[in-house]
């Protein structure tokens, strides 16, 4: 299976998961196979429309504008790679109808880092999300099976799909 069987064209690739549990620097590598502007990050679009990554009063504009972004790419029949924490299930919920409006796959992407991995990644950060946060945002993480049952056409863990991207083997995987 290559890079490009994950992400079958016109995808919706969602990213699930918490901070500092590795969604951004997946997203990134899995857009360099894609279309330009495949990546649409939520931090980036909340500085783009307050001046600040973090300041979360930015984010219900900056999901207006993700979701103007992706359906515009929907509509031309583009993949896209959604890069937030999208642990709420009405949130994908919302996502995969977009896709289904448009007819397109869907894909997510779970992140079950480890607790503690994400608290040492996320002091290590310039931007750090208080520990309370990850640790309530990790305690929402949704199984695989959970997402195949909202609907989503693939899930994957973060390991699985790095092991696509690599060429190599992931045990498990149901794609």
């Amino acid at each position: 299976m290559s890079p490009h069987d994950l992400t079958p064209p016109g995808a919706v690739v969602t990213m699930i998961g918490p901070p500092a549990s590795g969604k951004t620097t997946l997203a990134r590598g899995l857009a360099e196979w894609m279309r330009p502007g495949a990546w649409v990050n939520l931090d980036a679009l909340r500085e783009s429309a307050c001046g600040d990554a973090a300041d979360q009063v930015a984010t219900p504009t900056a999901v207006a504008l993700q979701d103007l972004i992706l359906g515009s790419r929907l509509a031309a029949g583009i993949g896209t790679v959604v890069d937030s924490t999208n642990l709420d299930p009405c949130r994908r919920a919302d996502l995969l109808a977009q896709a289904r409006r448009w007819r397109r796959p869907t894909l997510a992407i779970v992140h079950p880092t480890p607790l503690a991995v994400c608290l040492v990644r996320n002091a290590a950060r310039e931007r750090v999300v208080p520990e309370h946060v990850i640790r309530q945002m990790h305690a929402q993480l949704p199984t695989v099976e959970q997402l195949l049952a909202e609907g989503f056409d693939r899930a994957l863990t973060a390991t699985q799909a790095r092991a696509i991207l690599t060429g190599e083997e992931a045990a498990g995987a149901r794609v």
